[in-house]
Order: structure tokens, then sequence, then C-alpha cells
């Protein structure tokens, strides 16, 4: 059976300004999708490729999740690149 897929975001990967700085997507719509302004840790796929991590919220609204070195390798995409996201569930 097909997971249900609670959001799909076409976005680009961002990174921090710094030596050591995260890189990262943002999403405007968790708060929509799950009704808090608060952190939500979340499963799903990056470009096909699965992961767990936590939105982060921004005090522009908006929330961040940062996507690591693993899953960037994995997926061949670096800051600047397009990225697709499936999240499946709330955890």
């Amino acid at each position: 059976m097909a997971q249900k897929i609670i959001a799909k975001i076409r976005t680009k990967l961002q990174i921090g300004t710094g030596k050591g700085a995260w890189t990262y997507i943002v999403w405007d719509g968790v708060a929509d999708a799950f009704g808090t302004r608060q952190p939500v840790k979340v499963r799903g796929k990056i470009d096909g490729q699965l992961f767990e991590n936590s939105f982060l919220p921004v005090k522009d609204g908006t929330h961040l999740l940062g996507v690591n070195a693993k899953t960037r390798k994995a997926i061949k995409k670096e800051a600047g690149d397009e990225v697709s996201v499936e999240i499946y569930e709330r955890i």
C-alpha cells in the first residue's frame, strides 16, 4: 500500500553563511499542514531518498529542514539545486 503524502514541496537547497553552515530547505506550509508553528519532526523523501528530521521554526513564520551531507551525497545535490520533497508523516 502506498504511503499517504501529507505534502509535496518543490524547492531549492539553501545554505547558511559561515563555516559549518547548514544546508536546508525552507517551507512556509508547516503551520497549515500540521497546525503549529513549533518544531515538527517528520518522515519523508527528498528526491526519492528517505529522511527523518525536524522542521524548525524561523522568526518570519517559515520553517527550515536541515539536509545532511549523507542525504545530499545520495541525491547528488548541493545548495542551489532544486529538490522534490514528500512528507509522509509527523513523528
